[in-house]
């Protein structure tokens, strides 16, 4: 059996990239309240398929009230990055990516450190490229037209600062 053609994926969203049976289960290893108890029914709450969202705005109303809440841990976090990486890579023999994610939305509105979100993500993808050593993957933090410019420029100065560990 010959191996699928390497691919390159630059823009990965951290959001909108794992899979509803991981965000389950780290809504459930957190013992985050859900408005459902079936997984199907969560499945379809956190979907964002065409025909269920129809603007821009839809869509990211689902990835603020559930994906980035799920995902607001050091250990969502990292399981999420871990997830997506071997994932692409299993799925797609994606063997450069780049996952794009705004740090500051997975704090909980500052309840978490934001070195420590930082950290578990930069965990995760060590993690992932060392199960799957023909990957090489990086870190992008996104900046938010709805954030002050002081919260821009504390994400930008995050960025250099973890360089040496993948941001970039």
């Amino acid at each position: 059996m010959s191996r699928p053609r390497d691919l390159v994926d630059l823009h990965i969203h951290v959001g909108g990239a794992v899979a509803p049976h991981i965000l389950w289960s780290i809504a459930h290893d957190q013992g985050f309240k859900l408005p459902v108890s079936d997984y199907w029914e969560f499945k379809e709450l956190v979907s964002a398929r065409p025909g269920k969202v129809k603007s821009l705005d839809e869509y990211l109303a689902v990835m603020h009230q559930w994906t980035e809440r799920i995902q607001s841990s050091p250990q969502a976090m990292e399981r999420s990055v871990y997830e997506v990486i071997g994932g692409a890579y299993r799925k797609n023999n994606v063997t450069q990516l780049e996952l794009r994610f705004n740090p500051m939305k997975r704090n909980r509105g500052g309840e978490q450190e934001l070195d420590h979100i930082i950290a578990a993500a930069v965990r995760g993808m060590d993690r992932a490229v060392l199960e799957y050593p023909q990957v090489r993957a990086g870190l992008v933090f996104c900046l938010d037209r709805g954030f002050s410019r002081e919260l821009n420029e504390i994400i930008a100065a995050k960025a250099i600062a973890w360089q040496s560990r993948g941001v970039v």
